[in-house]
């Protein structure tokens, strides 16, 4: 199965928000039969779905990734502006 785009991923958390999606697994299934989600998610009606096991390892890691990147973004916002209050003083 080719590999999916990030952004589709991302499309598909409102889904599961909004409609009160459980879980991966439910998700992947509504995908499979539901034309709403499909559209939403900008996938064609031939198209196959995610394996939800894949799903649900690239959700971790993407969040990994951005909890890491994030506090990396803090920590130098951080020093920068403590720099800043030493260059004022």
């Amino acid at each position: 199965m080719p590999r999916r785009a990030p952004e589709r991923r991302l499309r598909s958390v409102p889904l599961q928000i909004f409609y009160s999606v459980c879980s991966e697994r439910m998700l992947i299934e509504q995908l499979q039969y539901n034309l709403l989600f499909r559209w939403f998610v900008v996938m064609e009606m031939d198209e196959g779905v995610w394996n939800h096991v894949v799903y649900s390892k690239n959700r971790e890691r993407s969040s990994r990734s951005l909890v890491h990147y994030t506090s990396r973004a803090l920590e130098s916002a951080g020093s920068k502006v403590v720099l800043s209050r030493a260059n004022h003083e």
